[in-house]
């Protein structure tokens, strides 16, 4: 039988509970560990919040057949990484930097937390306020990004070759924001969505784009997307999943 490793650091949240699911659905058997592990297939579900990436080393050092390739899990779990990502692959990127290089007196920005998930750690200001503020922080390890005056805001998620395609509203979707599925999106956004995932080696990932006018701005990059939006239909991604372990032959 088939195994399937999900690396997970709470083994009780919905996502992991449906890979469960999923993985024995597909007749294969669910391991689930806190590390890296030998396996058929290995799922990380660490996000390396606590900014460490000695997970990700090991599963390089064991050449274990992972989801998502290691090197876009570095990129994804940080955003500083993502934003030199985008610009040295000829992507766009709003105008990023770390808090302890931003010397700004004009304009509204975004303060993000390097690492974080659904919508944690972040906050928006104005020029001032922001400076007063970052001065009063023990921790550096921020990023601040300008603020957007986007149209629509769009995700695209991955599955294999697959792309579904979601408009959200009211912000995060963990913080009570919603998504809905759209279809026949404008050619370019998809042609920007399928070579951001080509160059990542996404296997499952998602993206949001920033939609203002003509202009499209990618603005975060996830190799560890929840499926809320996927909602009783997971037909695909258990079809990724069977195909994943038969390329682990």
């Amino acid at each position: 039988m088939k195994s399937i490793l999900i690396i997970a650091k709470n083994e009780n949240t919905p996502s992991v509970e449906l890979l469960c699911h999923l993985v024995s659905k597909i007749g294969c058997k669910a391991l689930l560990s806190d590390a890296p592990g030998h396996a058929d297939l290995v799922i990380n579900r660490n996000f390396g919040m606590d900014y460490r990436d000695e997970d990700l080393e090991l599963i390089a050092r064991l050449k274990l057949n992972t989801l998502n390739p290691v090197e876009a899990q570095y990129i994804c779990r940080d955003k500083w990484r993502c934003h030199q990502w985008l610009l040295e692959h000829g992507f766009d990127s709003p105008q990023t930097v770390m808090a302890t290089d931003f010397h700004s007196n004009v304009g509204d920005w975004v303060l993000k937390t390097q690492r974080g998930m659904q919508g944690r750690g972040i906050s928006h200001w104005d020029a001032v306020s922001l400076r007063e503020h970052l001065g009063k922080l023990d921790d550096s390890r921020y990023v601040v990004q300008e603020k957007i005056d986007f149209d629509r805001e769009i995700r695209s998620f991955h599955l294999g070759e697959k792309i579904l395609w979601y408009e959200k509203s009211g912000g995060n979707l963990f913080q009570g924001g919603a998504g809905q599925r759209i279809y026949g999106v404008d050619p370019r956004l998809e042609s920007l969505a399928k070579g951001i995932a080509k160059t990542l080696g996404l296997r499952l990932g998602a993206i949001d784009f920033l939609l203002k006018g003509d202009k499209t701005w990618p603005v975060d990059l996830n190799c560890y997307p929840g499926f809320k939006l996927l909602g009783d239909d997971l037909s695909e991604l258990e079809e990724l999943l069977q195909r994943c372990v038969k390329l682990s032959q």
